[in-house]
């Protein structure tokens, strides 16, 4: 008589409403960024997360809500209130470095929210929206700082609002530009573009490629 057990085929778990809305934000990241928002239909969607598209609108009512969900996402990743707690009581430069190397690490994790929210912006008033509501909290509570630090005379007198495109627009730039500039004389590293924004920011800066560490 055989004894030995026969093996009890295993039962593929469930997805949790949690875990299937990540699968379809992940998909619709890769997807979005690989062909472009409107490249992408929701079928292909459905398909690259193995559901049929009745699922996916179970959880999101239109492929827009699905982009809105993933600049919501990224825009929430960053804390205001956490990151001016964090420098605020260290010295002026010191704390510039920092808030520059924090913009630096963010624009490079979410490089394609970023590409997806700037290539819809002008096509969807919500995405405007989203974008215009993170970057007037961002600027109500980190500016008093970059103005503590001008009144101290270690900051230029830069606009602030210049000084917010200055930032974003750099280090977006130079994330997307990356690839392209490898090998030419126009590649560069990151810690040399944080030190030329250190020059145009700060007052008596050290010399352009001496960066602060």
């Amino acid at each position: 008589m055989d004894t030995e057990k026969q093996e009890t085929p295993a039962v593929k778990r469930r997805m949790s409403t949690e875990e299937r809305r990540r699968c379809i934000l992940d998909a619709a990241l890769k997807l979005f960024s690989r062909r472009g928002y409107h490249g992408t239909t929701t079928r292909a969607l459905a398909r690259e997360v193995g559901v049929n598209e009745a699922i996916l609108y179970r959880h999101f009512q239109s492929k827009e809500v699905i982009l809105l969900a993933l600049l919501s996402e990224s825009q929430g990743r960053i804390d205001p209130y956490g990151l001016r707690a964090a420098v605020e009581n260290l010295p002026p430069r010191e704390a510039v470095v920092e808030l520059l190397r924090f913009v630096a690490e963010f624009t490079r994790k979410f490089k394609d929210h970023n590409a997806i929210l700037f290539s819809q912006i002008r096509n969807s008033d919500e995405a405007r929206e989203v974008f215009r509501a993170m970057i007037e909290e961002r600027v109500r509570v980190l500016f008093p700082l970059f103005k503590q630090w001008r009144e101290a005379g270690v900051v230029r007198e830069i606009e602030h609002a210049a000084l917010f495109r200055i930032v974003i627009g750099t280090f977006v730039m130079f994330h997307h530009t990356a690839p392209i500039m490898s090998g030419t004389d126009l590649d560069i590293s990151l810690d040399s573009m944080i030190n030329a924004l250190q020059t145009l920011i700060l007052k008596d800066s050290p010399a352009a490629g001496e960066a602060i560490r």
